[in-house]
């Protein structure tokens, strides 16, 4: 089945369909799930690949000077990928300065709460796209796109990531009040991000993203639970995040 049909068959009326992997072993369920248009695949699992021609990079949370080298290292490698994912200004001057001309989405972590933000970043690439913010409700996230004129990639299923640190912590852990989270080291940065436990889903929402970009992103899930969100479109626990009720 083509890429295309096999996500109308999905997902209904959505524009594009982007989706985020940490692995391999999960960028390989994706692709045999003909369910993506663009992939976006992090800096580890690419340089695992080799290659970046036909997917997104995701750059990381944080780009410290120690590590500004290695990217310096890298810059063939994420020239030449179809596009990136940013997280933070810095990566802006990153690609600025290596010339890279594939399209560029920022992520969740660049801030990009009102127009005046949106439009400065639009000056250095006029073409950037952006994921809605996680910490905007739907009704902030339509007025943002009115006065921005910018139209945002909805994120319908993915886990919020809560922090990253330098700190070394892996695996499952609750806090005092027993809510769950979960805590992935990245051995090549020498940091740690930290997810909620439960993803944050909008999948039976339909009517509020058919006629959008649209995001899954895949963190901790493993081959099963990607197959089983793909066929059923109904994670076994989630949460709304803040679509609803906002951070007030």
């Amino acid at each position: 089945m083509p890429v295309k049909q096999a996500n109308q068959f999905l997902i209904g009326a959505s524009m594009k369909t982007y989706i985020g992997v940490k692995n391999k072993e999960q960028l390989k369920a994706v692709k045999s799930s003909g369910r993506a248009d663009e992939i976006i695949v992090s800096l580890d699992a690419a340089l695992r690949l080799g290659k970046a021609e036909n997917i997104y990079i995701l750059l990381p949370d944080v780009l410290r000077e120690n590590k500004r080298r290695m990217f310096e290292e890298l810059a063939d490698l994420i020239r030449n990928a179809r596009g990136a994912m940013i997280q933070n200004a810095d990566e802006i001057g990153f690609l600025k300065s290596i010339d890279f001309e594939g399209e560029i989405i920022a992520g969740e972590l660049l801030y990009s709460y009102n127009s005046g933000a949106v439009d400065f970043y639009r000056r250095i690439f006029p073409d950037m796209k952006f994921i809605a913010p996680a910490e905007l409700t739907d009704d902030e996230l339509t007025c943002l796109e009115e006065a921005s004129g910018a139209r945002f990639i909805y994120k319908v299923y993915g886990r919020q990531r809560l922090m990253t640190t330098a700190q070394y912590l892996n695996g499952a852990f609750a806090d005092e009040k027993g809510e769950k989270f979960i805590a992935v080291h990245d051995a090549r940065q020498e940091v740690t991000e930290i997810y909620t436990g439960r993803p944050v889903s909008m999948l039976d929402k339909r009517a509020l993203w058919q006629n959008r970009d649209i995001l899954f992103d895949f963190t901790t899930e493993d081959v099963k639970d990607i197959r089983e969100i793909f066929d059923n479109m109904n994670p076994a626990e989630f949460t709304r995040g803040h679509h609803y009720k906002g951070i007030d």
